[in-house]
């Protein structure tokens, strides 16, 4: 009991060991971080672990990579993606293209010409067809954003594909996706899934693992199947690409549309130079005006007349709000635009289809589908197309009345006729026959493309297209009849005409028809706009801008109302002079009959009003002048605001400053241009490529260069070479030289077989690692056509190759370790330029090059040798020499008529000029003499000092003779003869009946083999109908064991 009374309990003991203390112990703990055993979170095997920690931040070390920065979403709406299809003739490429287009546009291209833009689901896309030849491959890798390599899967791979990807290796790898087409030709479908399967490695193997394949297994209608199309059109559209260095520092256009706007009266000049505007989408970073720009295949210009266009498929508005337009297709190479361009040359309104009308039905009549490839047709309920609607709008269009001209001066008036007349004339009196309209029937080859519905047909519409379409045929109207305006009502007024006017108009109805011009008697139609489509300043409205009162004035002498003005003689000629009053005061009888005071006091008076006049008038002319002070002053502040005003808009957007900024469609005028260039280009892609202040300038380029493996030659130094690097393609004749470890660049006649060397070449300066293609010739010959690939390493004025160089000379006086030595320098003052250098003999013998001397020939020199040497000896310095680049740098204008230099053998073999053969030049076999060494001859005053191991020995007289020297002739008597000769006649005998029976066994043998061969053959027909049994029960039992687990 404790002091209260209360029992006391037993204290309960903690358990200190076993489960429950260990978990107690846990839970008391728990508040610590590191409440763990770290003994028991170590690894098993240091080494390994280690090496698998090494190998996951080595795997996550190779997915880093140095950001670029997109110049295309610093814009608000960038240029669309250029989409190369490339491949071999015949494999699919213009299919390709037009099944993309007919599912992206809903329109049928019968023949793709150039490059196409169309309208996708989430932005834009160009399609590009690749040509076959080498100048087309290299423009288009170039600028290509995504590339599909279109591959015949029947006959497989091609030469062509792998020299293309060996152009983008070389000029920028960009994404490529392949195209495999011709599936539909294989029988079995295991042969299908094993080609899949070996072109899926060889793809891989040249591109990366896992790169994007797509499989087109057959054609329907002349378009691939829609569902295949629709996944490779997703992927198209969903595509991301990585921007590239080389287009992220250079402005490029690919043209889309070429305008010859020479001006007519220099089309004769004697250089042919033509003035080409070029229109495209702008590219890469921002083009300035004045800048140089580069066309591949035609040369170097200025471009100085930039300007930008409307944008042809525009994805925003002005307010950046995404453009509702029934326009999806641009492709004005193949004579497809989508709208009615407005340019300063003109009004290009492109129609979807052939439309034509007659004269008196001006109702629109559509020609027959030109695609004969799709079974469906176009409807006739389909929602013309805007063009057609302002084309309907201008065949309809009000004609102006009472309009009058003559043709020639004196001839009959040509007038109105409101009513529809026969047309009479002297000569002819028949009715007016109506003149039949020439109907352009549409051909199933028409490159004008057609709208038929197909699979991808889209049949939606929008109110805000229809209002767009309206306003512009309202516009084309009136200015069409703003430019038609009657000179003489202007003038002269719309006055009623005399008796003469009105016989000469009733004479004159029978005048042909054709000549009569049609007023519309609605007053709505003479609307006064500015027509854009004229130069600025020409196409303003006549009647707002001339002061017509002044312009009749200068046509018409006299008073325009018609009465008689006394004074209108004094207002047009003046007053005349009165000769006896030459003070020209006017005389009065009254002032003649006043005093002198009062003259003075009149004169006074009118003095003082005169001056009184003149005041206030300077009073008045000072405050007009005043108030022509404030307004000049208003119209300089106003003057100057919209200055400011104007500076801003260009500094927001950066055109004076910055250039045009890429995803802008613009127009590049060029003059210079040759007049070859159009029917040259056909169906090769235009490209227009900004150069920096770097690449105008010349210089010697270095280059590390490699010999691709699959070209049979090695290359020569200075020989003719094709080079495309950067923009440009040209001809040069490149130097070879290897980097050796003490700096110096020695020089070679010819490349290694399997390595990288360097090179250098005259021509255009170019960046740091840019990347260089070479070839032999462009034209296509066979094997493969990439010569070498490689990449720039610099820029340098100067050249510092040098090459090997022997000098020979022999001695001709020997004093000691000093000889005299000639044939080596050929004047005194080469050899003062080697005093001291270091010589050799053939001998092994080391020397220097002491002192010219004046004895003997010209170059003659003293040289010290380490020993004495002969006469006999050849004596030579190893000097470096250097090697001068060739100037030379020719551009490649495949565009225009230019030759590029072809080599020796290339000259005799377009010639048929043999070959020179050099007989120095032939190998020759080598003979050379046997030497037979001296013997050693030792004189016996040395023989007796010397041991006897090294004393010479004198064998001769103790060889033996051998048995036939030893061997003793035998004569043969008669008996013994005859023994031999039977002797010899047995052995005949048996050698004969051995022959007969080796032929016997051979036929026995080969009898043998065919019979056993037909055994053989009856033994393996018997197989294959045995193990067919067996097959054929073997099918049967798995068969029924399927049907009974079924």
């Amino acid at each position: 009991m404790d002091d209260n009374g209360k029992p006391v309990h037993k204290a309960h003991n903690k358990t200190r060991a076993g489960r429950g203390a260990r978990e107690k112990k846990r839970q008391d703990n728990s508040h610590l971080k590191n409440n763990r055993n770290n003994r028991s979170h170590g690894v098993a095997n240091v080494g390994k672990a280690k090496r698998q920690i090494q190998r996951t931040s080595d795997k996550s070390h190779q997915k880093e990579y140095v950001p670029k920065d997109d110049r295309s979403k610093l814009v608000t709406s960038a240029s669309p993606p250029l989409v190369v299809v490339m491949g071999p003739k015949g494999v699919g490429k213009s299919t390709l293209i037009r099944s993309l287009v007919k599912y992206y546009s809903n329109t049928n291209l019968t023949d793709p010409t150039g490059p196409i833009t169309c309208k996708t689901h989430t932005g834009r896309v160009t399609f590009m067809e690749c040509p076959n030849d080498v100048s087309g491959m290299l423009d288009t890798a170039k600028i290509a954003d995504l590339v599909l390599l279109v591959v015949d899967a029947k006959f497989g791979f091609e030469m062509e594909t792998f020299e293309y990807l060996n152009i983008l290796q070389t000029h920028g790898f960009t994404k490529v996706a392949g195209i495999f087409t011709h599936l539909d030709q294989f029988e079995k479908l295991s042969m299908v899934k094993k080609t899949k399967k070996l072109l899926k490695q060889r793809f891989w193997s040249e591109i990366y693992q896992g790169s994007k394949m797509f499989y087109l297994s057959g054609v329907i209608n002349g378009k691939y199947l829609k569902n295949e199309i629709r996944l490779l059109g997703m992927w198209i559209q969903r595509c991301k690409y990585r921007p590239l260095s080389w287009r992220n520092n250079h402005p490029y256009l690919l043209v889309d549309r070429i305008d010859d706007i020479t001006y007519p009266n220099n089309e004769d000049s004697d250089d042919g130079a033509r003035v080409v505007a070029f229109y495209g989408y702008l590219r890469g970073t921002n083009l300035t005006s004045g800048a140089s720009v580069h066309i591949p295949g035609v040369g170097d210009f200025a471009a100085d007349q930039i300007k930008a266009l409307n944008d042809p498929l525009p994805l925003l508005d002005d307010d950046g709000n995404k453009l509702k337009t029934k326009a999806k297709l641009y492709a004005p190479g193949s004579d497809y635009m989508t709208n009615a361009d407005d340019d300063e040359g003109g009004l290009y309104i492109d129609l979807p289809r052939l439309n034509y009308s007659k004269p008196d039905h001006p109702k629109l009549v559509n020609d027959k589908d030109t695609d004969g490839n799709d079974d469906e047709s176009t409807s006739e309920e389909e929602e013309d197309h805007d063009n057609v609607k302002l084309m309907k709008s201008l065949q309809v269009m009000p004609k102006k009345k009472d309009v009058k001209f003559r043709i020639f001066k004196g001839g009959d008036v040509l007038h109105d006729q409101s009513d529809e007349e026969s047309i009479t004339s002297p000569n002819n009196e028949a009715a007016e026959k109506e003149i039949p309209v020439e109907e352009d029937s549409g051909d199933e080859s028409s490159s004008c493309p057609s709208n038929s519905d197909d699979d991808f047909s889209d049949t939606s519409s929008d109110e805000d297209d229809e209002l767009e379409g309206a306003g512009r045929a309202r516009r084309a109207t009136d200015l069409f009849l703003d430019r038609s305006s009657n000179l003489q009502d202007l003038i002269y007024g719309t006055q009623d005409r005399g008796e003469d006017e009105e016989e000469e108009s009733d004479s004159e109805e029978s005048s042909d028809e054709f000549f009569k011009l049609k007023k519309s008697s609605n007053p709505s139609t003479h609307i006064s706009k500015e027509d854009t489509t004229r130069s600025q300043g020409v196409g303003k409205n006549v009647e707002n801008d001339i002061d017509f009162d002044e312009l009749r004035d200068k046509f018409v002498t006299g008073n325009w109302d018609g009465e008689v003005d006394e004074d209108s003689d004094d207002e047009v000629h003046g007053d005349f002079e009165d000769l006896e009053n030459p003070n020209n005061n006017p005389t009065d009888e009254n002032d003649q009959q006043l005093s002198d005071e009062q003259l003075r006091e009149l004169n006074a008076k009118k003095k003082s009003e005169r001056k009184s006049e003149t005041d206030e008038a300077e009073e008045k002319a000072g405050d007009e002048e005043e108030d022509i002070q404030i307004d000049e002053l208003g119209k300089l502040k106003e003057e100057l605001i919209a200055q400011k005003k104007a500076r801003l808009e260009d500094l927001k957007g950066g055109l004076k400053f910055t250039g045009f900024h890429q995803g802008q469609y613009v127009k590049i005028v060029l003059t210079g241009i040759p007049s070859t260039f159009r029917t040259k280009i056909s169906k090769t892609p235009v490209l227009i490529g900004g150069l920096p202040n770097l690449e105008t300038g010349t210089g010697i380029v270095q280059v590390r260069i490699k010999k691709h493996r699959w070209f049979e030659r090695i290359l020569k130094s200075k020989d003719a070479l094709i080079i495309s690097a950067g923009w440009r393609r040209f001809q040069t004749l490149p130097v070879y030289y290897m980097d050796e470890d003490n700096g110096r660049h020695r020089f070679l006649k010819y490349t290694p077989e399997h390595m990288h060397c360097n090179m250098q070449y005259s021509g255009h300066l170019l960046p740091t690692n840019t990347g260089l293609c070479c070839f032999r010739r462009l034209d296509n010959v066979g094997g493969f056509r990439v010569v070498a690939t490689g990449v720039t390493l610099g820029n340098t004025p100067s050249t510092s190759i040098v090459k090997k160089l022997k000098l020979t000379g022999t001695p001709y006086k020997i004093y000691k370790n000093t000889c005299y030595v000639k044939g080596m320098f050929n004047s005194n003052l080469e050899v003062e330029r080697f005093i001291g250098a270091k010589i050799r003999s053939v001998s092994g013998i080391r020397g220097q090059v002491k002192k010219a001397l004046n004895e003997g020939q010209l170059g003659t020199f003293r040289a010290t040798f380490e020993d004495k040497v002969k006469l006999s000896d050849i004596v030579f310095i190893r000097t470096w020499m250097p090697v001068d680049i060739p100037q030379l740098n020719l551009p490649i204008l495949n565009h225009c008529d230019a030759k590029l230099m072809r080599t020796k053998a290339q000259l005799s073999h377009d010639t048929k000029t043999p070959i020179e053969v050099n007989p120095d030049s032939i190998y020759k076999p080598i003979v050379r003499p046997n030497i037979k060494p001296t013997s050693l001859k030792v004189p016996k005053s040395i023989q007796s000092n010397l041991p006897f191991k090294s004393k010479p020995k004198n064998t001769q007289g103790f060889r033996k003779k051998g048995y036939v020297k030893n061997r003793k002739a035998v004569v043969l008597d008669k008996d013994q003869k005859a023994k031999i000769s039977f002797i010899d006649a047995l052995g005949a005998i048996k050698n004969a009946s051995k022959s007969d029976k080796k032929i016997r066994n051979a036929a026995k043998m080969k009898e043998k083999a065919r019979m056993n061969a037909k055994i053989d053959a009856a033994k393996e027909a018997a197989r294959k109908i045995m193990k067919k049994r067996q097959y054929r029960a073997a099918g049967k039992a798995e068969a029924a064991k399927r049907a009974k687990v079924a």
